[in-house]
């Protein structure tokens, strides 16, 4: 199924009316549903839903909950969609249930749910009416048209929002329902009617086959088979009598004919002798030209061989030279197609300036048209006048009086009227206050924050240089007590070599260096009190206590640097949370600004205060007005008939001559500038539509050619690399094969078609030529002392025994015909004895297999949902490629082979295989990121399959409902690049997400704008 337009109409946040046109994203587009979350995407895949099957594709919201609460309630909530299936096109029109004025008076009635089915003509032929208004007639049908259910259709063709989980998770059971509808396998669940009607038919035919043998005893004139056993027993003897008398005749006939086919053979023999030498000579002289033949042969093998290696280096050359070809051609193409692109759009900015003045050339004609019908008027009224002009000035007075009150009654309400402008002005500019002083105060409280945060971070910069100072000077005595240790550790050794020089004896060797030479023996310094262990020790321990003071001290130091940097990370947050200026801005600054604006406030709620003491004046104002238009009315119907007909028709000529501009008065002026007007709006009108079609063009046309360039780039680099791939795999072959070049094979490859004529011939040859040597050799052996017999004396002697042949046969033929219709009466009992328990196991067969095709027997698996495990092989192979792509090669989809219990039937349960554990896992256990590859890849999997069956649902269209966010960066690049590959093959994908990545990704997008309304 493809889309072609959808219109939606009051239905859910768009309260107007909003068309779609698909097509004009292209014959089958990749594309991108963008929106603010709540715009109303998912809106239009429940609007497609619901024009499909009458849902929504979240099925959480009914049909009728679906009106727009911003819509006008004469405007119906309703929605079209035109679609194709295969050759024919569609159109669906849905009405749900709604509350509508009521065509008569006033007040609300219910508007019943209402659907109308078309299938459209084309090409000039009218559309066909299939269903004007039955809902449920129209779903039906479309479930016809389409073969899946609501939620089939929901689980296949699109995954709506939190909804990709659930094909993965079905039962076994839903699974059967969909995948049974979409591979149209229900066929299969006949096929239980079908085995016991077979076994119905068996039991007849065993009936039958009873009357049969009744039939069979009659028609050979005995009464039983024990009658008939009985004469067969008494005809034997005789039989076998004359069968001796016949058979010691036909020995004789035997032998003279073996004497005759003894001569035959001698004589067949040595022609067959002649014969074989001819054949011999004439295969000796084609023996030269059948060696020739077989080092072709030869040659032609060691071609072959190689063959597919240098056929595939010709086809990955054509390869990359064609989309080399095709690259420079579109590159070619881009320049003059951008060049159009850009002529397009300066026509279209020229017609848009030109339109723009549209609505003042259509005021225009307006005015001029009234001012031509005022022209007529106007004539009318001067006649009238003339009549009633002499009756005026006697009734005039009373009525000028009391005028000239209501004139100063309509000057107060002008005045008021002014002011009253002069205030709404006012609110209106400053209808943002109150906004803008909640906007103020937030962030004076952020800035307030933001101010106490720098405050602690003064605060913790001054402990930071204190533990700084405190971190040096513990280092300082650390490095003190490490000094002083350093040299009491070197006056100890010292002193311990004095004391060992004191020890020494000349002659006697050193312990230290073994010689019994000691020309300098350390010696103890006078006035040093010698350092001992314990004074050793005693310094290392200081130095010990002074490493863990200056430790302490260093990670006290370390924790202030951190909690520094952490509030400078907090601050950094807090101003980049309310913009540079306000970080820099003084506090009072911003607090005088926020007071500011509350006495502004204040100052607008006065004026709307005022405002409503004006209106309430000028309500009384135009009170009074209406009653004394009431007063004025007694008057003029006091004035004569004459006296009122002047004052109307002099107001009305005085007010028409006003109204009409001096530059008309003249009406052959104003009619010749309303007919220019009139063609200036018809030429910018069709000056624009034609630019505006034009520029839309030359965009479609840049952005296909510049996707075109994109996608032969990416072929270019993959064909380079497997022309590379193919001339090395060529160049081993040809260095290992048996040719010393290239022509030498394309030499030996000519004669690789005719491989199996040239093996046959010489086959054929030497086959022909050994098995002629080996007959001549037979045969000269086997004649070898022989000689011609006579044929003539052999014959005559072979016909006296025929003679006497003839009448022994005779006699046993009629003793013997009687014999075989009592055989053939018992034989043909005997076989239906045969036949009757071959129909009760063809029954026991049968019945056997009506078992196992309803799933009665074994591991309970029915004859329909075997097929299905086989189809869902095919569609997890699928699958798994893509999973597995998107997972980076974790994952793959197979199908669970664990039994089922008792009540219910198993084969279509799926689990997950975890490369990282080496196990398989239930799909449940994936996560949420997980879950979306592994159902998106089902339902591409699934898309695959169902349209490589003839007969199968064609699912041309798939929509995602979001599920992308879930996916790191990695994954969603090869979510997309999987959907690209699949949009290659002829597929319409819409995704709908809110992703950013997406929408620099996709050039297609449907872009959803949020507003108030």
């Amino acid at each position: 199924m493809k889309l072609a337009k959808l219109t939606i109409q009051a239905f859910g946040p768009f309260a107007g009316t909003e068309t779609i046109d698909f097509t004009a994203l292209g014959e089958t587009p990749l594309f991108l549903i963008n929106g603010q979350t709540g715009a109303g995407k998912s809106t239009i895949l429940d609007a497609i839903c619901f024009a499909l099957y009458g849902e929504t594709t979240g099925g959480d919201r009914e049909a009728a909950d679906m009106r727009s609460d911003l819509a006008d309630t004469t405007l119906l909530t309703e929605v079209e969609l035109e679609f194709s299936l295969g050759s024919h096109c569609y159109r669906v029109k849905r009405l749900p249930k709604q509350e509508r004025p009521a065509n008569r008076g006033s007040g609300m009635v219910t508007q019943s749910p209402q659907a109308s089915l078309y299938r459209l003509g084309g090409d000039g032929n009218a559309d066909e009416l299939l269903e004007a208004q039955k809902v449920t007639t129209v779903t039906a049908i479309i479930k016809g048209l389409i073969g899946l259910e609501v939620e089939q259709f929901r689980q296949v063709m699109v995954l709506p929002q939190g909804k990709f989980r659930e094909i993965l998770l079905a039962k076994s059971g839903e699974r059967e329902q969909i995948f049974g509808q979409l591979f149209q396998t229900h066929i299969y669940s006949k096929i239980e009617d079908i085995l016991k009607n077979k076994a119905r038919a068996i039991t007849q035919a065993r009936q039958a086959a009873d009357n049969q043998l009744s039939g069979m005893l009659i028609q050979a004139q005995v009464e039983s088979e024990q009658d008939a056993n009985q004469e067969k027993l008494t005809l034997e003897p005789l039989v076998l009598a004359a069968a001796d008398d016949m058979q010691t005749a036909q020995l004789r006939v035997s032998a003279q004919e073996a004497v005759q086919a003894q001569a035959q053979q001698l004589i067949d023999a040595f022609a067959k002798l002649a014969a074989c030498k001819q054949q011999l000579a004439e295969l000796d002289e084609k023996k030269s030209a059948i060696e020739a033949q077989a080092v072709k042969l030869n040659h032609a093998r060691s071609a072959q061989a190689i063959s597919s290696e240098y056929a595939q280096l010709i086809q990955q050359t054509k390869t990359l030279e064609r989309i080399e070809a095709d690259l420079a051609t579109a590159n070619s193409n881009l320049e003059t197609v951008e060049q159009v692109k850009q002529q397009a759009d300066q026509v279209l900015n020229k017609a848009t300036i030109a339109h723009a003045t549209l609505p003042t050339l259509i005021t225009a004609e307006s005015q001029l048209t009234g001012y031509r019908e005022q022209h007529q008027q106007l004539n009318l009224l001067l006649k009238q006048i003339q009549k009633a002009t002499g009756e005026v000035q006697s009734k005039q007075a009373a009525v000028d009086g009391f005028q000239d009150q209501l004139n100063a009654k309509k000057t107060e309400q002008a005045n008021l009227t002014i002011q009253t402008q002069e205030i709404t002005v006012y609110l209106n500019q400053n209808i943002d206050k109150p906004v803008l002083l909640a906007q103020k105060t937030q962030l004076l409280t952020a800035r307030t924050q933001l101010e106490a945060a720098r405050g602690l971070l003064k605060k913790l910069i001054a402990q930071e240089n204190l533990d700084l100072a405190a971190m040096q000077q513990a280092e300082k005595l650390f490095k003190q007590k490490q000094q002083a240790l350093t040299e009491i550790e070197y006056r100890w050794h010292s002193g311990q070599a004095a004391l060992l020089a004191k020890s020494l004896n000349k002659g006697d060797a050193c312990p230290v260096c073994g010689s019994a030479d000691h020309p300098n023996p350390a010696i103890s310094h006078d006035g040093e009190e010698p350092v001992t262990q314990d004074n050793v020790n005693q310094v290392r321990l200081q130095v010990e206590q002074e490493e863990k003071a200056f430790q302490k001290v260093r990670d006290k130091h370390r924790q202030a640097n951190q909690s520094v940097q952490h509030q400078q990370q907090l601050i950094a947050e807090q101003e980049a949370a309310i913009g540079a200026n306000y970080a820099a801005m003084a506090l009072d600054e911003l607090k005088d600004a926020v007071e500011t604006l509350k006495t502004e406030i204040q100052q607008i709620e006065q004026k709307r205060g005022l405002l409503a003491k004006l209106n309430n004046d000028i309500t009384l104002i135009n009170q009074f007005l209406d009653q004394s238009q009431e007063k004025a009315n007694q008057l003029a119907t006091a004035l004569s008939d004459a006296n009122a007909e002047l004052v109307k028709f002099s107001g009305q000529t005085q007010l028409i001559q006003q109204q009409i501009p001096v530059e008309y008065q003249n009406i052959d002026v104003l009619q010749t500038v309303l007919t220019d007007t009139q063609q200036r709006i018809e030429i910018i009108n069709t000056e624009f539509k034609t630019a505006t079609d034009a520029s839309n063009q030359a965009n479609t046309d840049f952005s296909n050619l510049k996707t075109q360039i994109s996608i032969l780039h990416e072929r270019l680099t993959e064909s380079t690399a497997n022309l590379a791939l193919a001339s090395a795999a060529w160049s081993s072959a040809l260095a290992q094969s048996v040719f010393e070049d290239l022509d030498a094979f394309v030499l030996a490859s000519a004669n690789i078609s005719a491989i199996a004529v040239l093996e046959a011939t010489v086959t054929t040859y030497r086959q022909s030529v050994t098995t002629i040597n080996a007959q001549i050799e037979l045969l000269e052996a086997e004649l070898k002392d022989k000689s011609l017999p006579e044929m003539a004396v052999i014959q005559a002697e072979v016909e006296v025994a025929k003679t006497d042949l003839a009448d022994k046969n005779k006699v046993l033929s009629d003793l013997k015909s009687r014999l075989e219709v009592l055989v053939n009466l018992l034989k043909n009992l005997e076989q239906q004895k045969i036949d009757n328990a071959a129909l009760d196991a063809e029954y026991a067969v049968y019945g056997t297999l009506s078992d196992v095709a309803s799933g009665r027997t074994g591991g309970r698996i029915n004859l329909q949902r075997f097929v299905l495990s086989v189809l869902l092989d095919d569609v997890l192979i699928q699958a798994s490629q893509r999973l597995s792509m998107m997972s980076r090669g974790r994952y793959q989809l197979y199908r669970s082979n664990g039994a089922a219990g008792a009540r219910q039937l198993a084969g279509l349960e799926l689990e997950v295989e975890d490369s990282f554990t080496g196990r398989n896992r239930p799909v449940a256990t994936l996560s949420g990121g997980e879950s979306f590859m592994a159902a998106l890849a089902l339902a591409l999997g699934l898309s695959d399959v169902v349209q490589s069956y003839a007969g199968g649902i064609r699912l041309e269209t798939l929509f995602i409902d979001e599920g992308f966010g879930s996916l790191d960066p990695e994954s969603l690049e090869l979510a997309i690049r999987t959907l690209i590959d699949l949009q290659a093959t002829g597929r319409t994908i819409g995704i709908i997400s809110h992703v950013s990545e997406l929408k620099d990704q996709m050039a297609l997008r449907i872009d959803v704008n949020a507003s108030k309304r």
